[in-house]
């Protein structure tokens, strides 16, 4: 798989941010990740198979599926839901990660991860109702 296409766009003096959320909870954070962006975070959303209709504020870069193998060394943070995959992937770069956990077995790797003090993990019920001020502050605090 190619490296992601915003790689050559990412300012290398900002703090960037890699978002990936499977098909659940995405399409409720996309509205609001300019407002994370304007925090002077750069965020990379993979979407997956999610078509998004949304235009990208500046700052945010959507791509369909991303390697991230030629990512994470650009990266500074992982958000993402869970899964063993990505918590795996991002350890391996030593980045620390938000955890929004959508499914039972993805609250425990969260859950793991806080306990080991190599991030912050959330539930997307709770950050549904908090909003986005919440995961910024979870991000500032990463």
């Amino acid at each position: 798989m190619p490296a992601p296409r915003c790689l050559d766009r990412l300012d290398p003096d900002r703090p960037t941010a890699y978002f990936t959320l499977g098909s659940e909870g995405l399409e409720d954070l996309l509205p609001d990740l300019g407002t994370l962006a304007s925090e002077g975070i750069q965020i990379v959303v993979a979407t997956g198979a999610a078509e998004t209709s949304l235009e990208a504020p500046p700052g945010v870069y959507f791509e369909r599926f991303v390697n991230a193998n030629a990512l994470l060394p650009h990266c500074d943070l992982v958000c993402c839901h869970g899964g063993n995959g990505t918590l795996y992937q991002a350890l391996g770069f030593g980045l620390p990660l938000v955890v929004v956990a959508t499914h039972a077995e993805q609250h425990f790797g969260g859950k793991r991860i806080r306990q080991l003090g190599l991030g912050k993990a959330i539930t997307l019920r709770h950050l549904r109702r908090k909003g986005i001020r919440e995961l910024i502050g979870m991000i500032r605090d990463v």
